[in-house]
């Protein structure tokens, strides 16, 4: 079992890690012209370099030992991380905020099932319920995007939690390392991809500004920290709680843009937030 402290300060950090990501839909909504993987792109090259000048300031002239040094948990971790970006950042124009927030509601099941295949990792009957639970909440969203025609950003979007499934679990299996310098690899991946794939790569300077502080502040921060938090907490819950996200951010959306939610939507959101609410609130009864 982790040790208490280190598990209760890893669950303070996670939800404000959530918190965090939870503005990337109010960010990217305010892009006026760039197309989606010219965002890819430009939100890849902040990241990078926020990330390359942490570990250089960090570590110095180790850097790139500290990089080897992850080995496959770090390589995965990045691959994963890279995909989830990209996945993700597609979604976001093909559906609603509210859709590709309450979709990840499924990663803390995958999450589980692959840390219980391969890292042996037991999940509690908590954490279980409470992933239960979420999933039913993720259903009643996925019927009504069906319905209005987002399917494909729904299917990018599930994808995208794939992604960050694999991240979260490859994060819990290289632990003893420092897992920092898989959020460079994973933005290398979402850079090499949307390199490939984009067209011209021209950006206004509104733009360029918000794939910055997209890159920067809420992708390279958050997920800093995120690989911190997975030192203490078990990959489940790690997951269970960034479901934080998936309440704001229709949430800022609706607050700032007046992008309403659908009764459904508000409906599953509401699941999913008992559901994490739930399973923390035993959690910390029973430590």
């Amino acid at each position: 079992m982790n040790h208490p402290a280190g598990y209760v300060r890893g669950v303070a950090v996670m939800v404000a890690v959530a918190v965090l990501f939870s503005l990337t839909g109010l960010i990217l909504r305010h892009v006026e012209s760039a197309d989606p993987w010219t965002v890819i792109v430009w939100r890849s090259v902040a990241l990078c370099a926020a990330v390359v000048a942490f570990l250089i300031a960090r570590h110095g002239a180790h850097a790139i030992a500290r990089i080897l040094a992850m080995g496959w948990p770090g390589a995965i971790a990045g691959l994963g991380l890279g995909l989830d970006n990209v996945f993700f950042l597609m979604a976001i124009p093909l559906t609603t905020i509210a859709n590709v927030s309450f979709l990840l509601a499924t990663a803390p099941f995958f999450t589980a099932v692959l840390g219980l295949l391969l890292l042996r990792e037991p999940v509690p009957r908590r954490t279980w319920f409470g992933i239960a639970v979420a999933m039913v909440g993720a259903g009643v969203m996925v019927a009504e995007g069906i319905t209005l025609g987002g399917w494909l950003g729904d299917l990018l979007a599930l994808l995208a939690t794939l992604g960050y499934a694999g991240y979260a679990v490859a994060l819990r299996w290289g632990r003893q390392v420092d897992m920092w310098p898989s959020v460079l690899l994973g933005g290398l991946v979402a850079l090499a991809i949307s390199l490939v794939l984009s067209g011209d790569i021209a950006i206004g300077a509104n733009d360029l500004a918000l794939c910055v502080l997209q890159g920067a502040a809420v992708g390279a921060l958050g997920n800093m920290l995120l690989t911190w938090c997975a030192r203490h907490v078990p990959a489940a819950e790690l997951t269970l709680l960034g479901l934080v996200e998936s309440i704001l951010a229709p949430l800022w959306v609706w607050l700032v843009l007046g992008e309403t939610a659908t009764a459904w939507a508000l409906g599953g959101g509401a699941l999913i937030l008992g559901a994490v609410l739930a399973s923390t609130l035993i959690a910390r009864r029973a430590r």
